[in-house]
């Protein structure tokens, strides 16, 4: 006997199914593997910046306290000259630090902002 309407609904309805539950797999797949790729930059973005930092400690953990001052101050100038650094992030990153400092690291600071001309 021949199919009738009920089962060749049952079977397009099957059909779209597996095509769902294919998509649906693939799409897992693919999450998985964006997943793993972020992780994996991640990783290499912190490795990265763990270098980084450890070729800063190795280049400035002979300097004394005004070597790095002069060091921040140059830096700082070179920057606002090239566009890299503005005065307002500059003025910004000094007031989100300014409540957290004692009366003579205020001091200091507004001491090196001067020098840079800030």
């Amino acid at each position: 006997m021949g199919k009738n309407l009920f089962d060749f609904g049952d079977q397009v309805f099957e059909n779209k199914n597996n095509k769902v539950n294919d998509f649906k797999n693939k799409n897992n797949f693919e999450t998985e593997k964006d997943n793993n790729i972020n992780f994996n930059q991640n990783s290499t973005s912190q490795e990265n910046i763990k270098d980084q930092a450890k070729k800063m400690y190795d280049k400035y953990s002979t300097y004394s306290q005004q070597d790095l001052i002069s060091e921040f101050i140059n830096t700082s100038k070179q920057k606002l000259l090239d566009g890299s650094l503005s005065k307002e992030k500059i003025n910004q990153t000094a007031s989100l630090l300014t409540p957290y400092l004692n009366a003579q690291q205020k001091e200091m600071l507004k001491e090196l902002m001067d020098k840079i001309d800030v």
